[in-house]
């Protein structure tokens, strides 16, 4: 910018802008169109393209396309909560980065989806607790009360950290090919004690189908892009994507994400928080609402459109529980149980009382 001309630079690896720069002489009052096109393919499609894209009325008509299909899939799920940083990630920036892993992603690995041999090796002389183990006894129902509480206690004293849960502790520091390519992994990064985003959200489930609405948003909240706007130095990634991993503690460089877009948590998060934390879930009897909360949330409103219906959800927590439903009134009339699907087309004022 302060030069007015590119460098015409490149650079192998890193986490690169791209500059584009074109010279322009306008008269007074005149207006110009510029219109780029970038991508990745054989000469012959980038060819049709161009041809597609070089009537402005095409540019037009693509880019009014977009913002009505963004504009639909934003309208069936907005809330408004005493969290900013949450109300920014759900309504916008976690639809958009599940849809744009989903599609733009070149990257498949069973290593990297789940296939991580050897997770609890017992054979292994380092002793060592796992993140999905614990929220996953609570998810799958097969731990009993208070083995659930135990082991969601184990990972706030032990996996928990400023910027997230860490996906195992303590970290490997001695290969061993019996466990498998986590032992050989730098402690602190990826598999090997890293604070791996794609787990943390199961932690959120899990703490929320015990009731624990503050721990639930602690956890959230460590890990909470939003939340690191203040901490560029450290975090060296966008403020609004989660990436896969954030180096962990035994790592210097504790709070630093890589691979940033390349996950499913965003996706993740999305379902934590909108079925699990506002507790707004669809089930084959009708919709539910079941919030789990900071008990210092006086409430919030969701805006829900299901099966063409559109429900205005209003939460009040005049008790200032973390959990439990007192009642349900739907367009003013008590409900017990699940809401029943309503006409397509029609609007409905539902009141949702915590206590």
């Amino acid at each position: 910018m302060e030069r007015g001309a590119g460098s015409r630079s490149a650079q192998l690896t890193g986490n690169h802008c791209g500059a584009l720069h074109k010279r322009l002489e306008l008269a007074a009052g005149e207006e110009a169109r510029l219109v780029f096109m970038l991508g990745n393919g054989p000469d012959a499609e980038a060819r049709r393209i161009r041809a597609k894209y070089g009537e402005g009325t095409a540019v037009s008509q693509s880019l009014a396309a977009l913002q009505s299909y963004w504009a639909a899939k934003r309208a069936t799920f907005q809330c408004h909560t005493p969290h900013d940083g949450l109300d920014t990630m759900v309504n916008t920036w976690n639809l958009y980065q599940a849809e744009t892993c989903v599609t733009w992603s070149r990257f498949a690995s069973f290593i990297e989806v789940g296939g991580r041999t050897g997770l609890g090796f017992r054979a292994s002389a380092e002793g060592k607790l796992f993140l999905n183990a614990q929220s996953w006894a609570v998810l799958s129902g097969v731990a009993a009360p208070e083995r659930a509480a135990a082991c969601l206690d184990a990972v706030d004293e032990h996996l928990y950290s400023p910027y997230g849960l860490h996906l195992l502790w303590p970290a490997y520091t001695t290969p061993n090919d019996d466990i498998g390519y986590v032992t050989r992994v730098y402690p602190g990064v990826k598999e090997n004690a890293a604070i791996f985003s794609h787990p943390n959200p199961w932690a959120v489930i899990a703490e929320c189908m015990l009731g624990n609405g503050r721990r639930a948003m602690k956890y959230y909240d460590a890990l909470l892009p939003y939340n690191q706007n203040d901490h560029i130095e450290i975090r060296e990634a966008e403020p609004y994507a989660y990436c896969q991993f954030i180096m962990g503690r035994d790592h210097t460089r504790h709070g630093q994400a890589r691979h940033p877009w390349l996950t499913g948590s965003g996706g993740w998060f999305y379902t934590a928080v909108t079925r699990h934390v506002l507790g707004i879930q669809l089930s084959f009897d009708g919709l539910v609402v079941n919030p789990c909360i900071p008990a210092d949330w006086p409430g919030f409103t969701v805006q829900r459109q299901w099966r063409g219906a559109t429900f205005h959800i209003t939460v009040q927590n005049p008790a200032g529980v973390e959990k439990g439903v007192r009642s349900i009134h739907l367009n003013g009339e008590s409900v017990y149980g699940p809401i029943p699907p309503q006409p397509s087309g029609s609007v409905h004022q539902v009141l949702v009382v915590m206590g």
